[in-house]
């Protein structure tokens, strides 16, 4: 069902599972610039900030919480139909 979302909202789901870009690659099989320029323009395509650094580790804003969220029952809901 993930392929029904955007792949840098699944992005977002996985470094808010992680709490690290870094994590988040490795778990994705991708690089962590790679991580960082989908999460900069899913921010850019929003206009909102998605994440608070803090050092190597990163913190979901309470607008990339909400969103998650929202990804998270998308799915959900798309594995009940």
């Amino acid at each position: 069902m993930e392929n029904l979302l955007d792949h840098r909202l699944t992005t977002l789901m996985v470094v808010a599972q992680t709490g690290s870009l870094t994590a988040a690659a490795q778990q994705l099989f991708i690089t962590q610039p790679a991580v960082s320029q989908q999460l900069a323009s899913l921010e850019a395509d929003l206009d909102v900030p998605l994440l608070v650094h803090h050092g190597r580790r990163v913190k979901l804003t309470p607008a990339s919480t909400e969103l998650v969220i929202t990804c998270i029952l998308f799915i959900i809901n798309k594995q009940l139909c």
